[in-house]
């Protein structure tokens, strides 16, 4: 997911609780069950059209994480 993210494209996922409590929660489209159908209802639910700019929140993502680290260390 994060290397769909980092390159800029939209991700659909099955809905997964860790994935929901995530950071990236925000900017994945999620779906229920694994039939083929909402799978593909959740693909097309996803507003291509909309503001996106998962690239510059990964690098938000990770510029936090370094400051962490380096609070740690």
């Amino acid at each position: 997911m994060l290397s769909y993210l980092a390159n800029g494209l939209r991700v659909v996922s099955v809905r997964i609780p860790v994935i929901e409590r995530a950071e990236i929660a925000p900017l994945i489209s999620f779906y229920d069950g694994n039939d083929g159908r909402a799978i593909a209802e959740a693909i097309n639910n996803v507003d291509i059209a909309s503001s996106y700019d998962s690239r510059t929140i990964i690098k938000g993502l990770d510029d936090k994480l370094t400051n962490v680290l380096k609070d740690i260390l």
